[in-house]
């Protein structure tokens, strides 16, 4: 259990605004090694269920803006979390898939889309790779 008071990096290091110091479960982490690596991720997906079980109850119970707003932030916050805790940088693969969605939208701008709303891939689309940010 992390102790209160005790939050991950979150961020990319070379981020300079989000630039801490080596905290207490940054040496945990490193020191029990892959089984904790493991176990943490765990943690983290069911935090993750859980903050998109709230935002889903917030926008059904028709939650004011803000509320919603919040619980959409832990899902990201909590996504980051896992990220780190997997030596992931989240960061570089939110670019990547955003260039890689890019490639969806034709040079004249006129998305195709989906019945319900997705906009549909053309056929020069192409996947991020992300195998590099993965060890």
């Amino acid at each position: 259990m992390i102790n209160e008071g005790i939050v991950p990096h979150i961020c990319s290091p070379n981020t300079p605004k989000t630039r801490k110091p080596i905290n207490l479960i940054n040496m945990l982490l490193d020191q029990a090694g892959e089984f904790q690596k493991a176990s943490t991720k765990g943690l983290f997906i069911d935090l993750i269920d859980e903050e998109l079980g709230e935002l889903m109850d917030a926008v059904e119970d028709r939650d004011d803006e803000e509320c919603q707003l919040k619980e959409l932030a832990d899902i990201v916050y909590s996504s980051f979390q896992l990220a780190w805790s997997q030596n992931w940088d989240l960061e570089e693969a939110l670019q990547r898939v955003h260039e890689s969605n890019l490639t969806k939208i034709p040079p004249d701008g006129r998305v195709r889309r989906r019945d319900d709303g997705k906009i549909l891939k053309l056929e020069g689309y192409r996947p991020p790779d992300l195998s590099d940010l993965v060890r």
